[in-house]
């Protein structure tokens, strides 16, 4: 008969310490929950500023894509028209005046290629800035995504913990 009593009352014992247990593991599930869901809650509005911020400097990176495509666009036909001019004067006559007109047209050719090469080049620049700011952004998402659902998880795991504690007291009683 002791025997089964100190069984009971060890029994007793042990589920006083499993709640104990399961009540400070429950404040510290809560704890994690309300850091996490702040957490999500400061991305949140961080997202909507660097949303903001983001979509402006892709309003300015394409606005800056088509001028300088547009100031390529209008070098090469400079340079079309030149070789034409070009062309046209030396199946003319020689003459010093063809001569120098002829100089002066290739003069403009090499600084329409010069301007096409720099264009060129400022525009793979700003399209490697549009391609950064898109990898920068979509990382930013992902992360903003991973913090919500760590935020879930935290929180469902609470709401578990509570009514595991909430069952195992009401079975206890």
């Amino acid at each position: 008969m002791k025997v089964l009593e100190a069984k009971e009352a060890e029994q007793a014992v042990m589920e006083g310490i499993k709640t104990v247990t399961d009540i400070e593991l429950l404040a510290r599930k809560r704890w994690i929950a309300s850091t996490t869901v702040g957490d999500y809650n400061k991305c949140k509005k961080y997202m909507s500023e660097f949303k903001e911020i983001y979509d402006k400097q892709s309003q300015i990176i394409a606005s800056e894509l088509s001028d300088h495509t547009r100031r390529i666009d209008v070098a090469n036909g400079a340079i079309t028209s030149l070789k034409e001019k070009k062309a046209s004067l030396d199946d003319a006559k020689k003459t010093k005046d063809i001569d120098n007109q002829i100089m002066k047209i290739e003069s403009e050719l090499e600084r329409h290629e010069k301007v096409v090469k720099v264009e060129e080049k400022v525009v793979k620049l700003v399209e490697e800035k549009k391609e950064k700011n898109q990898k920068e952004y979509d990382t930013t998402i992902e992360k903003c995504e991973k913090t919500r659902s760590k935020a879930n998880v935290a929180t469902s795991a609470v709401n578990d913990a509570a009514t595991t504690l909430k069952n195992q007291r009401e079975f206890q009683v």
